[in-house]
């Protein structure tokens, strides 16, 4: 039986071992790329979000722990910063991956830990319309950061 011009043209069934031609240094880089390449939106964010907080929640009696929290912000804000360009600035980022991507890692956590620590600490102090808006901003900057580090 003659084969016909379009069996040619078939793409061939991917086979159990098709993931072997991968090489998981690579695959590991482009997860870490992708999740830098949104950092600097996640650092606008939450300088963005954390003024308007600091603007809601502060009153007389809790300012200097509005500020304090602000401070915190502001620090791990530049941190997260200075953690961008010094991987944008590496020369070896294949062979350093796995060390940005714990960089990354452990500056989410602080991130997370400084917004955990507003809710812990202003949502019993506020009255009920603050912590209505309170409990949303953590809402939406929960569910904004779960997709973003769903790469890794």
């Amino acid at each position: 039986m003659p084969r016909s011009a379009d069996s040619s043209l078939a793409v061939p069934a991917r086979g159990a071992d098709a993931s072997d031609g991968a090489d998981p240094k690579r695959v590991l880089a482009d997860r870490v790329e992708q999740l830098y390449s949104q950092m600097p939106l996640g650092i606008v964010a939450t300088l963005i979000i954390g003024s308007i907080a600091t603007y809601e929640l502060s009153d007389e009696r809790t300012r200097d722990l509005v500020l304090f929290w602000w401070g915190l912000v502001v620090l791990i804000t530049a941190a997260r910063a200075a953690l961008y360009i010094g991987y944008r600035s590496s020369k070896n980022r294949l062979a350093e991956a796995a060390q940005w991507l714990r960089w990354l890692g452990i500056s989410a956590l602080a991130n997370g830990v400084n917004w955990g620590f507003a809710g812990a600490v202003f949502f019993p102090s506020h009255t009920d319309e603050q912590q209505v808006f309170l409990a949303f901003l953590l809402a939406g900057i929960a569910s904004a950061g779960i997709p973003s580090y769903a790469a890794s």
